[in-house]
């Protein structure tokens, strides 16, 4: 295949490198030197490439490498999901996002700012003369020998670009069931789950609860269910693991106009039995779902609401009928994250009062634990997080709540009022189990329907 001839602005800067370079020739260089009197254009670009070439050359400084490597090495030490570089007005603010929270890790130098950033704009392939404009990149590395798979997102700011790292590693996530350390009955209704024919299944939460680890279990078990051979399709944005297991991802490109609706289109055409869908934000793949959930497959999605239950009023947001809904959702799952104590060294304590009327719970439901803050926890008495699960089976009697266009209070009742099961009541069981707080499980379900 012929490489695609370079546009007039791309044979511009090249000439303008090898000039700075040296890797003219003398007739060539005499000519452009001609060009150069001529055009203040050329002379613009010459500038700017000068400056690219000193950016590069900062970036190979053994100091500001090392920098770099170090950030990277403590981060995936300390178990971080992500690193944070925030330019201030005087230094820039080095934190990890650790169990879900930011914790500032060190300071750099303000006069080290750019040529740091600019290191991790090489390593990511981004353009290291653009500063004004939000840039995305990825730098996949080996760390101990395991693969890790860094986003990188560049953001301008008042005092500088500011870099946000996302740290991905497929043997850092344990897949399936057994590893998401479920209560029994969340756990059970998800194995139900996972051997339903046809519908579609809809996990819910906020960014960065484990919406996608859970989708990606509960294709494992679909696989290894015992049903015989499953044709297994993905579509995401981006694909965030890759699976060696039979089952084909796709991930997103608009640019070349594969949205999830065009994929979806063209999974149809491709036999199968399961499909993936990360994300529904839009009526076109909402409605490409829907027809797949009717036609007899089995369609699994996410979508960011504060419920499981909440996801019906997303979706009648998003433009489904009622009648349509009732028909295709399936199941319902709610998650949320929460720190686990750290099982080293726990001592007793006596919640507030007010915290425990808003947990739904009593001083009789002690004692109540919480680690002891130490350096192996960073000093905040929590290592890890365990999931808070809710799981809606859809029932004969919810599928017409939801076609009478009942309330979401309405379905919450229907759901939960006599089994229990809602978020609230794994939040308590995990507390009186001894693996989290009564603080903890206050703060991430701070906008959880109080019905």
């Amino acid at each position: 295949m012929e490489k695609e001839s370079q546009g007039p602005d791309e044979q511009q800067s090249a000439k303008a490198l090898a000039y700075l370079k040296g890797e003219m020739s003398e007739p060539e260089r005499d000519i452009f030197e001609q060009m150069l009197t001529e055009s203040e254009a050329l002379r613009e670009e010459v500038v700017r490439s000068r400056q690219i070439l000193d950016s590069i050359d900062a970036t190979r400084d053994d100091a500001v490498v090392r920098i770099v490597n170090d950030q990277i090495t403590q981060a995936i030490t300390r178990g971080a999901s992500d690193i944070h570089l925030v330019p201030q007005r005087r230094s820039v603010m080095v934190s990890c996002r650790i169990d879900g929270y930011l914790q500032e890790v060190s300071t750099l130098a303000k006069e080290h700012q750019q040529a740091v950033i600019d290191r991790w704009k090489l390593m990511a392939d981004m353009n290291l003369a653009e500063r004004s404009l939000p840039q995305d990149g990825r730098i996949p590395l080996k760390h101990n020998k395991a693969d890790y798979d860094l986003r990188v997102s560049i953001l301008p700011t008042l005092y500088g670009e500011r870099l946000t790292a996302r740290i991905l590693s497929e043997g850092g996530v344990l897949l399936g069931f057994d590893h998401l350390r479920l209560s029994p009955a969340p756990l059970a209704a998800l194995k139900r789950l996972s051997r339903l024919g046809a519908g579609l299944i809809l996990t819910t939460g906020q960014t960065g609860v484990g919406k996608t680890t859970l989708l990606y279990s509960l294709l494992q078990e679909i696989r290894t269910s015992g049903r015989g051979g499953q044709n297994i399709l993905t579509i995401e944005d981006p694909v965030e693991f890759g699976f060696d297991l039979g089952i084909s991802q796709t991930g997103v490109n608009r640019r070349m106009g594969l949205t999830y609706a065009a994929a979806l289109r063209g999974m149809l055409r491709s036999d199968p039995d399961v499909i993936l869908c990360a994300e529904m934000r839009d009526l076109e793949t909402a409605e490409l779902t829907a027809e797949i959930a009717l036609t007899g497959h089995l369609i699994l999605s996410a979508l960011h609401t504060t419920s499981a239950l909440g996801a019906i009023q997303r979706l009648r947001d998003i433009g489904i009928e009622n009648f349509l809904i009732a028909d295709i959702v399936a199941g319902l799952i709610g998650q949320r994250l929460v720190r686990r104590i750290d099982t080293g060294e726990t001592e007793e304590y006596e919640p507030d009062t007010e915290e425990l009327e808003r947990a739904g719970l009593t001083k009789a439901d002690g004692p109540f634990l919480r680690g002891v803050p130490s350096d192996s926890n960073g000093g905040t008495g929590f290592k890890g997080r365990i999931p808070l699960v809710e799981v809606v089976e859809v029932t004969p009697v919810l599928r017409r709540l939801i076609a009478e266009r009942a309330s979401d209070e309405a379905l919450w009742r229907a759901a939960f009022a006599k089994n229990a099961g809602s978020l609230r009541d794994d939040a308590r069981s995990r507390v009186r189990a001894g693996l989290t707080t009564v603080e903890e499980v206050n703060w991430a379900l701070f906008d959880y329907p109080d019905w």
